[in-house]
């Protein structure tokens, strides 16, 4: 009888990460990290150390962060800066807590300028900045002229770097005007079916686009497989089915684009909803717009789950954030998109628990309750 080959435990190290992002020194005695890269959105990671450690000083200076990797592989699983520091001793006790976010934050710290190339007010000559091409190729595009290299200089995020394009997802077009750069590229990637991140590689920040793959049939996790710990999971009801997307001009000259969801309409009956895009009589845009409130409506399972690492399953080897796994839960299979996964290092050992679809209730519950004060605040005026 063979003896299974043991499962290999990643390997993971955290290091110091300097205001001009150089790697200064290795984090060893941390009492504890926790990191939660998410896909398409900003992370968080959380350090618990004593505060008595030599690192620590660097760890404090102002625009100092961390950069954390698997098996020594670059990019980093998980990069970003500090945010928040908090100091407490008790007794012969130092320990100071240090929570950050991941460089995707970046995104969100830069707005989609209407006019990128301008450098001071009137910003009059352009509503927008407009562009249609390739998913990939116009994404990387907007990070260019408004954080990379292709930014005026005050605005560029010092070391960001565009990864190479690699000319996937569908043609999309995205209209730049003061919504957050993360904003806008969330859009185009739900449009597109993309993922996209920005990790430190060696002395920059990369921002990437990928695309995320459906593993539902070969990566499950179940009982009956013996790779599946705890788990919760939630389900909500659509919120949208039935689009009407309202394009520019207004009262019987304004054109409306509709585009039901027939498959969930058949188990959910029809509900409905009004999508403003009076920017725009485009078919192909009011098409997105539909799209993206028909998917961001759909109904939801999500999972968070604990599963057991095999030879042939480990996160960030067989799957990762984007991808599309399957979980079997009380008889029922469910297949949902990998949203966040949360790692924990300490003494006891290292867990990895994914997410799986919407995080968890509390973020249900804000999402509803975020639907219901925007159906409040639409006015005549967005329908007229």
């Amino acid at each position: 009888m063979t003896t299974p080959e043991p499962t290999p435990v990643p390997r993971w190290t955290a290091y110091v990460r300097s205001p001009q992002l150089e790697i200064t020194a290795q984090i060893d005695d941390f009492d504890s990290l926790e990191l939660r890269p998410k896909h398409n959105d900003v992370g968080a990671w959380v350090l618990d150390l004593d505060g008595r450690l030599p690192v620590v000083a660097e760890l404090l200076r102002p625009g100092a962060g961390i950069v954390v990797t698997r098996d020594d592989q670059l990019p980093a699983v998980l990069s970003g800066p500090v945010v928040k520091r908090h100091g407490r001793r008790t007794g012969d006790t130092h320990t100071v807590t240090l929570s950050g976010l991941t460089d995707d934050v970046w995104l969100r710290r830069r707005l989609a300028h209407p006019q990128p190339a301008t450098d001071t007010a009137p910003y009059s000559t352009a509503a927008y900045d407009v562009r249609t091409g390739i998913a990939s190729t116009v994404m990387r595009q907007y990070v260019d002229v408004n954080a990379a290299a292709g930014a005026i200089l005050p605005r560029r995020v010092l070391g960001l770097a565009l990864g190479g394009d690699l000319l996937i997802g569908g043609t999309v077009t995205g209209r730049g005007r003061w919504q957050t750069l993360l904003e806008l590229l969330q859009e185009l990637a739900l449009a597109a079916d993309l993922g996209f991140r920005v990790r430190q590689n060696g002395a920059t920040l990369q921002f990437d686009v990928y695309a995320p793959t459906d593993r539902s049939a070969s990566v499950r996790f179940s009982d009956e497989l013996g790779n599946l710990g705890d788990y919760e999971y939630d389900g909500t009801a659509p919120t949208c089915n039935y689009p009407y997307v309202g394009g520019g001009g207004e009262g019987t000259a304004r054109v409306i684009h509709e585009a039901p969801d027939s498959a969930s309409i058949v188990d959910w009956q029809r509900i409905e909803s009004f999508v403003d895009r009076r920017d725009t009589t485009a078919p192909d845009e009011l098409s997105q717009a539909a799209e993206k409130a028909t998917t961001e409506g759909a109904a939801t399972v999500g999972m968070s789950l604990t599963p057991i690492d095999t030879p042939d399953q480990r996160f960030g080897q067989h799957y990762d954030l984007g991808d599309r796994v399957s979980a079997v839960l009380e008889d029922v299979e469910l297949t949902e998109v990998l949203t966040e996964v949360r790692i924990v290092l300490n003494a006891s050992g290292q867990q990895v628990l994914p997410t799986v679809g919407v995080p968890d209730r509390q973020g249900v519950l804000a999402v509803l309750d975020k639907l219901a004060r925007l159906d409040r605040r639409m006015t005549n005026v967005e329908r007229r």
